[in-house]
């Protein structure tokens, strides 16, 4: 049950890779066609999300965490309260209404929206906040089947979700001109599409066999419990996406050019990093129950080999990425030719890249093996420090000395960040100090 051969290893990890970055799709689908009806709508909803994302992504992160006490409870054989946990972050997620239509009703002062984006970007952000309980829910079911390592369920629930959201959307903008408000609804509906999938098996009698899933328990201790875990990476997560959007805007006051080249690079960070938090997921889950059953030597076979696997995609990535350098520089500049005379920075920002790569997935598969544990408060503080106080500080510092003339700088402050976040998890998987049974 608590293998951990490569075959295992892939198993797991491969369909969490598909379901963040579909997820990502899922969640850009909308903008591809409100960009073909009108780019202010397009602008309007990227805007939106910016603040949208500060709130739900504090509680996903929170009830994400539940997969830790759900995979040590599998692990330990402890089935039904594999059941209950889900439920407590139901409850949880149903909780959160009241707060999320409060959250709606004050849209029009929550945004960081221009006023000739209002029209647009309002009723989008009314729509989703109304409804936030939808990403709550999916989050929830979904710690369920990582606990079992079935992530392929996931994916094959966020097929049905993207599929559901690409029609809906096309019908809604492009037949009955709803505009940003149909562009909602595709996402919402895409959602509950999701969560209905996800619930028929979560319900289905060969689970209710062996989980009682159907036996609705509450248990405000445990859902206290998870909450706990949870609630320092749901605030660091939150922190740190209004740290991104502070940063985008001191970017803005250099060029837009290099903004631009900024935001095409962090299109791609976001691909690396959507993965590398897929390994961060699958390693905290398989780690969880090794946990359970005190088999320490299982998880240090677990990262090694985690390592070779992420290694070997990486060096294949690197390989491609010096070997059509040039074309990717002349693709990014034919994207957008009022950069090609900062060639000389893309190419810097290329170079960065390879090198901030093996870091990221490095420092993240060592955070999973410390959330393994439930050291969700030394990992939460860690990322604080380097993510808000060093970045931002840096980044300022720069900024009122006059030095922050270019985004190389800051390239720079990201890969120390990478560096420092290795060295600093690697010495805490070392002392042991996160390995602990929680349930």
């Amino acid at each position: 049950m608590n293998s951990t051969s490569y075959r295992s290893i892939l198993k797991i990890t491969l369909p969490l890779v598909v379901v963040h970055l579909s997820a990502y799709l899922m969640m850009s689908i909308d903008r591809i066609i409100l960009s073909t009806v009108d780019i202010n709508m397009m602008n309007s909803v990227a805007m939106s999300m910016s603040i949208i994302n500060i709130f739900i992504n504090f509680f996903t992160n929170i009830i994400e965490k539940n997969s830790i006490f759900t995979s040590q409870y599998y692990g330990d054989k402890q089935y039904t309260k594999v059941s209950t946990c889900v439920w407590q972050m139901v409850f949880f997620s149903f909780l959160l209404i009241p707060l999320s239509l409060a959250v709606s009703f004050f849209a029009d002062k929550l945004n960081i929206i221009p006023d000739y984006l209002c029209a647009y970007g309002i009723p989008y952000q009314r729509i989703i906040f109304s409804f936030a309980f939808t990403f709550f829910l999916y989050e929830a079911l979904t710690t369920f089947f990582i606990a079992q390592e079935k992530t392929y369920i996931l994916s094959l629930s966020i097929i049905i979700g993207c599929v559901v959201n690409i029609i809906l959307s096309i019908v809604l903008i492009k037949v009955f001109n709803l505009g940003t408000i149909g562009s909602a609804y595709g996402t919402i509906l895409g959602l509950l599409a999701e969560i209905l999938f996800l619930g028929y098996l979560f319900l289905n009698k060969s689970n209710n066999d062996i989980f009682k899933t159907r036996t609705i328990s509450y248990d405000f201790f445990l859902l206290k419990k998870i909450f706990k875990l949870g609630l320092p990476t749901g605030l660091v997560s939150s922190l740190t996406q209004v740290n991104w959007i502070f940063i985008l805007y001191l970017i803005n006051e250099i060029s837009n050019e290099q903004l631009t080249i900024y935001n095409l690079f962090l299109t791609a960070y976001l691909f690396f990093s959507f993965i590398s938090y897929a390994v961060l997921q699958s390693v905290a889950s398989m780690g969880a129950k090794l946990v359970a059953v005190n088999n320490l030597s299982e998880i240090k076979n677990l990262l090694k080999k985690m390592m070779v696997i992420i290694f070997t995609f990486l060096f294949c990535v690197s390989i491609l990425i010096f070997s059509f350098k040039e074309t990717i520089i002349e693709g990014i500049i034919n994207i957008a030719p009022n950069t090609r005379s900062y060639s000389d920075i893309i190419e810097f920002c290329l170079y960065i890249m390879v090198l901030w790569q093996p870091l990221e997935f490095m420092h993240k598969m060592l955070q999973g093996i410390c959330l393994a544990g439930g050291d969700t408060k030394f990992v939460s503080t860690v990322n604080a420090l380097v993510f808000i106080v060093f970045n931002l500080t840096s980044i300022l510092t720069l900024k009122y000395t006059g030095l922050l003339t270019s985004i190389r700088p800051i390239m720079y402050i990201f890969t120390i960040d990478a560096i420092g976040l290795f060295i600093v998890f690697y010495l805490r998987y070392k002392s042991l100090k996160w390995y602990k049974k929680i349930i």
